[in-house]
């Protein structure tokens, strides 16, 4: 008994120390993310506010690696989807979204509202290649991303 409390607790540790994630993972899910909108100030030819990521100013500033999939995107490349939940992301200091620090959101980008959605794990690789990035990856530390503190909202 004391070695399944011992594996339990690692398994927590290592994906990311929630029961829910740790369901879901023994289950097969995960989850992953990515940027509908974000939060501007001072970018001058955009009003301060909330704008789409597919915004023509928007997506001239984002950075090449940005998360920025629709679930259409997913429903395109046959990636099936459980659920669907609201998070954001303060970038009041730049985010990067790659390991040599050269993918970060510019000053003027204040935070990022995603949509996160649980898929399949094995999924997983197809997502981050239709520009999705898993939620894992935030906790673990993967492509540079351990920097990033994904809050859950509430989803307008």
């Amino acid at each position: 008994m004391m070695k399944k409390a011992v594996a339990l607790l690692s398994l927590l540790a290592l994906f990311g120390c929630t029961e829910e994630e740790l369901k879901d993972t023994l289950q097969g899910k995960t989850k992953v993310f990515a940027v509908e909108s974000v939060q501007v100030q001072g970018l001058g030819s955009l009003g301060d506010g909330t704008h789409s990521v597919n915004e023509g100013e928007i997506a001239k500033i984002i950075p090449q690696g940005f998360p920025n999939g629709t679930r259409a995107d997913l429903d395109n490349v046959g990636v099936g989807v459980h659920s669907t939940t609201c998070g954001k992301i303060d970038t009041t200091t730049p985010v990067c979204f790659d390991d040599k620090k050269e993918e970060c959101t510019p000053k003027e980008l204040k935070q990022l509202n995603l949509k996160v959605y649980k898929i399949d794990i094995t999924d997983i690789k197809t997502a981050y290649n239709a520009k999705f990035f898993p939620t894992l990856a935030t906790e673990l530390g993967i492509e540079g991303l351990n920097q990033i503190d994904i809050q859950e909202v509430a989803c307008n």
